[in-house]
Order: C-alpha cells, then structure tokens, then sequence
C-alpha cells in the first residue's frame, strides 16, 4: 500500500515465495560465520525465521528490501541478519521448557499448528519447533498445573496490553474482545509495528505511567499513538 515501497519492490510476494522455494531445494553456504566460528548456511527456514524475528522486534519496514536482497542472491546480507538477531544466549530456559510442556495455552501440538498454519511461510519452522518440544518434553517431569488452566482469564485488574499492527505472534486480532474478559483493559496497538513495542518511541512513557499509577492511561495513549506514525520503509 506504500507507493514508495510498491515502486521499489513491485514483485515482493513473488520473490519471497521464489527465494523460499529456492532455499528449500538448494540452501546455501556463505562465507559469513557463526559464533561458533563454523559457516552460516541460509536454509529457507532459517530466512523464514529472519523474517518473523523482524517482525517481532519491529523492523519489518527492512522486510521488503531484505526480502529482495535473498532473491537477488545476496546471501551474505541474510547471514548478516542471522549474527545482528541471533547474536546472543540461544539457550532456552528450564523454567520456559516446564511451562510449554505442562500448561495447555503454551503446548506446541503438531497437528493444531498443521492445521491452522496452511499457507504460512513460517509453518515448517513451527512444525520443527513442535516435534522438538514433543521429544523434549517426554523427558520433563510434570509442573505444577492450577485447575483453572486453559481456561480465559477473567480479572477486573487494570491491564495494559501493547503490540503492533503487524504483530506476528499475538496479533491485534487475539486481543480485539479482551474486554469482554478484562473490563479495565486498555489495548494500545501503534501502527507498523509487531510484537515488541514497548521501548519505541513514546510507549516506554505510557509504560512507566501505568506502573506508577496502577492504570493504564486511554488519553496519554490515543495522545502518543498521534505522534507514532509507521516506520518508514528501507528502499536501498
């Protein structure tokens, strides 16, 4: 819808879907090392993961050029992205580990994420993702589980919830009735961002007022969405 970014990029989805297709038949070793010291290989999951992890720290205004860049070849550029996002600790923590294999809204089951995932870039990724946690969980002994688990929260706390238009992992949309369960709930959802937000711009002052107060603040919200306008796209 950007006119700028359509004039550059013309051919975006098509290029992604070709490089994907590419990278699944053929990755490609580059030059471009880890921090183990052994060669990147650009795997399309591993591009598919870039591309999430971008819209989740709210870079995706770098999507289109980047996207084009892997289809022109350039995969230094890509191996550059796996150093600059994944530059640190990619252990997970025990604690983590416990939760998704013994909570229900935090297990990865393979055949609800094959279901639901039809025609995402990133399903392979939560498949792979899905089966480690399956044999890693065999091996986890059973957390705690309250009795209310897996049922909706309801709570008359005042409770700020933060995320961007293009949030790829928890969406406006699943937060679009939260009211219906959190009646003292404010969703403040600046444009053009994803799923990181809360350090951008003016949101880390409405952040710090919620703390202080106890409540989130509507009107210094709908006044700081006003002075956040989408991030400009990267054109070269």
């Amino acid at each position: 819808a950007d006119a700028a970014c359509a004039q550059a990029f013309p051919h975006l989805r098509t290029e992604f879907a070709t490089v994907l297709d590419r990278l699944q038949r053929a990755p490609v070793a580059t030059d471009v090392q880890d921090a183990s010291g052994q060669p990147i290989v650009v795997t399309s999951d591993l591009l598919a993961g870039i591309i999430h992890q971008l819209l989740v720290i709210s870079d995706s205004a770098e999507i289109p050029w980047f996207v084009h860049q892997a289809w022109s070849g350039n995969f230094g550029e890509v191996a550059g992205q796996v150093t600059r996002i994944f530059a640190g600790p990619s252990a997970t923590p025990v604690m983590s580990i416990e939760i998704m294999c013994s909570e229900a809204w935090a297990r990865h089951d393979t055949n609800s994420i094959s279901t639901s995932g039809q025609g995402s870039y990133y399903l392979t990724v939560q498949l792979s993702w899905a089966q480690s946690m399956e044999a890693t969980c065999s091996y986890v002994p059973s957390g705690f589980v309250p009795a209310n688990d897996a049922q909706p929260l309801q709570t008359s706390l005042p409770i700020l919830l933060l995320n961007g238009t293009d949030d790829p992992q928890d969406p406006p949309a699943n937060v679009a009735e939260a009211r219906q369960q959190m009646p003292n709930s404010l969703s403040v959802t600046p444009s053009g961002l994803g799923h990181t937000v809360g350090h951008i711009g003016c949101l880390p002052n409405l952040v710090v007022r919620y703390f202080d107060t106890g409540r989130p603040d509507a009107a210094g919200a709908q006044a700081c969405l006003a002075t956040m306008p989408p991030p400009s796209f990267r054109l070269n």
